[in-house]
């Protein structure tokens, strides 16, 4: 974590992307779940060309697709029978549980809704770099929601979670 976290500050914000994605795939060396702090491409190109530009309809479908997706990942058995008994890809098993930890969820939707309203409410004094850490925060909540039921899902999050604990104090510090 301390080399993303550190490639994301040296090279990212830096606009050296090169040298940010070997970084993370030196990350990967240590554990594969580094890979999903690549998802932040996405995530800026989804905010600067279809946030940005209030794109509606794709903002719409979008959310309809996703909330579908989390659905479909977390309360069927859906991925259970596609990836085990179709394709028998038995090494997935564990990470195919469909138990959602209630607790975990509430904390993590608290914690984003809290977030949330006080970045919102500071957005027009934010610097560049909390609005990056904030996209990068909901990327991983958005992450999170679609593995919640997965055992994996609290490593994945460990990365962004990074960015949470740096946002929390500079958006309380606003006012």
């Amino acid at each position: 974590m301390g080399i993303v976290f550190y490639s994301f500050h040296q090279f990212y914000l830096r606009n050296r992307h090169k040298e940010f994605i070997a970084s993370v795939l030196i990350a990967t060396s240590m554990h594969i779940t580094a890979l999903f702090i690549l998802l932040i491409y996405i995530s800026m190109f989804f905010y600067r060309k279809i946030i940005l530009e209030k794109k509606y309809k794709i903002i719409k479908l979008s959310l309809i697709v996703y909330s579908l997706a989390v659905v479909i990942l977390n309360v069927t058995d859906i991925p259970y029978f596609i990836l085990i008994t179709t394709f028998n890809l038995k090494r997935l098993e564990s990470y195919l549980t469909s138990n959602i930890s209630l607790l975990s969820l509430f904390s993590k939707l608290l914690f984003f809704i809290i977030i949330s309203l006080i970045y919102f409410y500071n957005k027009k004094d934010s610097l560049e770099t909390i609005k990056k850490y904030y996209i990068i925060y909901v990327t991983g909540m958005l992450v999170y929601f679609l593995s919640m039921s997965a055992p994996i899902s609290s490593r994945i999050l460990e990365y962004f979670t990074m960015f949470e604990i740096m946002l929390i104090p500079w958006i309380i510090s606003y006012k």
